[in-house]
């Protein structure tokens, strides 16, 4: 089986980066367009509209993976044409092709603007990946709302070390406003970097203020600081068991990952690796250092001690190959919750300064299995809702009490 494994890991990572990534589903923005016409930033016309709409069929229509569809995209296009050139701000617009796009049931597709964290992490990822497209810096907070179960303002999660893990935002708090203005979206924070700024949100019913600095910053190498912040040693009594969240893959998450397990991570007695949500981009290959066989490496160079993997329906895309890997080789249990079934191949198209489409164009299977729209089932199911996460992990408590369960049936350390 690790034989098996290694191989199918031949498949590159640039290659992945570029076709096997995914950003969370999409939400519904509630729209106020008197409050965000005052801001020139979410300004659009009748002929802007026209035009991006434009873009996205002529792309859509070439360039999507499944040429069956196309019908009901046509059926899309022409209901809802009138009410996207109509749109009034660059909210609305996103919001109404976004519908349109949601006729073809497929992952890895979606308009994206100025106002989606998603725009700039995917940028940023194909930029550090050698894609010739213009480099997009973000004021990044590290609170990522919306998606997957979660309201459009609602925080799904929050990356390690980030502005908002400081001013103490959690997961499952609503942004409800930003220096007094409505939350709409990331175009709230724009402009913010390097300067404080005041956040109101909610959580269980009660309003809270925070303040925080955004910083301008590449969001993927954002991310992959996150993963590196993240690392921890637990250590009850004797036996260590270490922690690390692979927020994403890509080349540098990649070095990431393997960097801690040769240092931080490489004397504890076991490893709790954290898919859930973030962004995919991962290969088999990031998981080499725990199929290395221990005979042929020097000691620091692999990982042989147990691992529990924590999954959820926000790990997508690359991990999904990683969580199917470490499930079907036995090398690691899968604690959580299933993962998103989000498995196409998707690509980058910049369609002006401030949107772009990102489309599913190619169909993408491994280990001769299609996930797309199935997900990868955990070996012990843990459902932890997002207004729980932020005050207490249950996820993350049953894989450590699974580690303690290993390290007690395992022999004793001299």
């Amino acid at each position: 089986m690790v034989k098996k494994l290694c191989l199918l890991a031949a498949f590159s990572i640039a290659t992945a980066c570029s076709l096997v990534i995914a950003p969370a589903s999409i939400s519904t923005t509630p729209v106020t367009v008197a409050q965000e016409k005052k801001d020139p930033r979410f300004d659009v016309t009748p002929q802007f509209n026209s035009e991006i709409l434009n873009k996205v069929d002529k792309l859509v229509t070439s360039k999507f993976y499944d040429k069956q569809k196309l019908p009901v995209w046509r059926e899309a296009i022409a209901k809802l044409s009138p009410k996207i050139v109509a749109s009034q701000s660059i909210v609305e617009l996103d919001q109404n092709i976004n519908e349109a796009l949601h006729s073809l049931g497929a992952s890895h597709t979606q308009f994206l603007t100025e106002n989606d964290e998603t725009l700039f992490f995917l940028n940023t990822l194909f930029v550090n990946n050698g894609s010739k497209i213009t480099p997009r810096k973000i004021d990044f907070t590290g609170a990522i709302v919306g998606g997957i179960n979660t309201e459009f303002n609602e925080i799904r999660y929050v990356l390690d070390g980030s502005p908002a893990m400081k001013a103490g935002m959690k997961i499952g708090d609503k942004i409800l406003t930003v220096n007094d203005a409505p939350f709409v979206g990331q175009l709230s924070f724009a402009g913010t970097a390097g300067r404080l700024t005041k956040v109101i949100r909610e959580r269980n019913q009660e309003k809270y203020e925070c303040e925080l600095t955004p910083i301008l910053e590449d969001d993927y190498k954002a991310y992959v600081r996150a993963i590196n912040e993240s690392v921890r040693v637990i250590q009850p009594m004797y036996r260590k068991t270490g922690y690390i969240h692979f927020w994403c893959g890509g080349k540098l998450a990649h070095d990431a990952l393997e960097l801690n397990l040769r240092t931080k991570l490489q004397n504890t007695d076991g490893l709790i690796l954290d898919l859930r949500d973030g962004y995919g981009s991962a290969w088999i290959e990031d998981l080499d250092y725990f199929y290395r066989p221990s005979n042929a490496y020097p000691e620091d160079m692999f990982y042989a001690k147990p691992v529990i993997a924590i999954i959820n329906g926000g790990a997508r895309s690359g991990k999904e190959a990683l969580a199917l890997s470490l499930k079907r080789s036995g090398r690691a249990k899968l604690v959580g919750e299933r993962t998103a079934g989000a498995f196409l191949g998707g690509q980058l198209f910049e369609l002006s300064p401030r949107a772009a489409l990102y489309l599913a164009v190619q169909n993408v299977e491994i280990m001769g299995t299609h996930l797309e729209g199935v997900g990868v089932s955990p070996d012990v199911e843990v459902k932890d809702a997002n207004s729980n996460r932020g005050n207490r992990d249950s996820q993350l408590d049953k894989a450590l009490s699974m580690m303690q369960e290993l390290f007690q049936s395992a022999p004793s350390k001299p």
